[in-house]
């Protein structure tokens, strides 16, 4: 192998390794793309449960050290369930804390939601 040829594996190999890092470095998200992601997971939700719309009341954002959570009130019971979402700051493993079931020992007749 001659020099140049060792010194453009080498630089290739730099080039790789920096466009990696810009790939995999963790970002941090702002409110709105929270409130995006946060709507976007619900609206997903909400079509699969087979709920309707009406049903989750406006939604409330908590800030927490490691993202924002976001609490829709289910209005057929509201002080038993809700839907909950949290988005961590980097946007990627957002997650459904809490899914809304009104059947526990309240006996309100409501339909199990599909998951």
């Amino acid at each position: 192998m001659t020099r140049w040829a060792a010194l453009k594996l080498i630089a290739a190999g730099l080039i790789l390794g920096v466009a990696a890092w810009l790939w995999y470095a963790p970002r941090v998200i702002n409110e709105a793309q929270a409130d995006s992601i946060a709507k976007a997971t619900a609206v997903r939700f909400v079509a699969s449960s087979g709920d309707p719309v009406v049903h989750f009341g406006k939604a409330r954002r908590l800030t927490w050290p490691d993202g924002w959570e976001f609490v829709w009130s289910y209005r057929p019971c509201p002080d038993d369930a809700a839907l909950r979402i949290f988005v961590p700051l980097t946007g990627h493993g957002v997650r459904i804390t809490e899914e809304p079931d009104c059947s526990g020992d309240h006996g309100l007749g409501v339909r199990p939601i599909r998951v």
